[in-house]
């Protein structure tokens, strides 16, 4: 991977002024979010959007980072309006803290094919006054560094800039604020997708149902078959899902070192080379 980007099938997203770079963790979120009717409200946020046949979605990338999420989530609303051949308005939302990832975040939108679509706010999601019970769908990939680890692990041993630690400290977001600003930003239809360690996993599922959210569906991510699961992909939902959990695994690379047919078929939207 080039040092000052990514190419991906329909953008570019540069990387060089990021602190965390793209990686597989955001690919299989943004691929794994699914997209459906359920989704898309019949109508439009303001009385000058109003057309016969346009669909709202509301959706917010919490830490956009390089802005990756949010473009990928860009893409596929637009192919989902192709395929099902209706109008959507998409608003989309990022929110970075980092000055410098913002700006490259807006320049990846701004050159995209979709970079009216785009609304970025400097800030943490904690300070960031939006409207309650607003957002469609909810993606994150949030700081996963537990304090004691970070101190202990990269602070003493000076690995990490401090927009890095930034980006990956849970100082700066921790699962309660994170969990807690979702279950106020949701719609009672809405969904939230997110990636986590797999150690964290208890105490996830345990904030969730503090704050009244149900897990819908979830994927677990190893590098090989033979490697214990890394990565939990989550699907959470306001709502009692009326299914019992769906519970599906994902294995990035077969036995000869290449990418699974699993993996290629889900980011297969997405890989040049796929």
């Amino acid at each position: 991977m080039p040092n000052n980007g990514f190419q991906f099938k329909q953008f570019f997203i540069a990387h060089d002024q990021c602190a965390m770079k793209v990686g597989t963790d955001s690919i299989v979120l943004g691929s794994w979010v699914e997209f459906h009717q359920g989704l898309f409200s019949g109508e439009a946020r303001s009385n000058a959007d109003q057309d016969d046949g346009n669909r709202v979605i509301n959706l917010l990338d919490i830490g956009t980072g390089s802005g990756l999420l949010a473009v990928m989530m860009a893409q596929k609303i637009a192919e989902y309006s192709q395929t099902h051949q209706v109008d959507i308005l998409p608003y989309i939302q990022a929110i970075e803290p980092d000055e410098a990832a913002l700006l490259q975040a807006r320049e990846n939108m701004a050159a995209s094919l979709w970079k009216d679509w785009f609304q970025l706010h400097h800030g943490r999601i904690q300070d960031i006054a939006f409207q309650p019970a607003s957002m469609d769908l909810i993606v994150c990939n949030p700081p996963y560094f537990q304090s004691q680890q970070m101190s202990q692990n990269d602070i003493n041993a000076e690995r990490f800039s401090q927009q890095r630690r930034m980006a990956r400290h849970q100082d700066s977001l921790s699962l309660h604020e994170l969990v807690n600003q979702v279950a106020l930003l949701l719609k009672p239809s809405g969904e939230f997708y997110c990636v986590l360690p797999y150690e964290q996993a208890e105490d996830f599922i345990q904030i969730l149902a503090e704050h009244s959210l149900h897990i819908k569906s979830r994927l677990s991510v190893k590098a090989t078959s033979m490697k214990p699961v890394k990565r939990i992909i989550w699907r959470v939902v306001k709502e009692p899902p009326t299914d019992e959990v769906q519970e599906l695994e994902l294995v990035i690379h077969d036995a000869s070192g290449g990418y699974s047919d699993d993996y290629i078929k889900l980011c297969r939207a997405f890989y040049v080379n796929f």
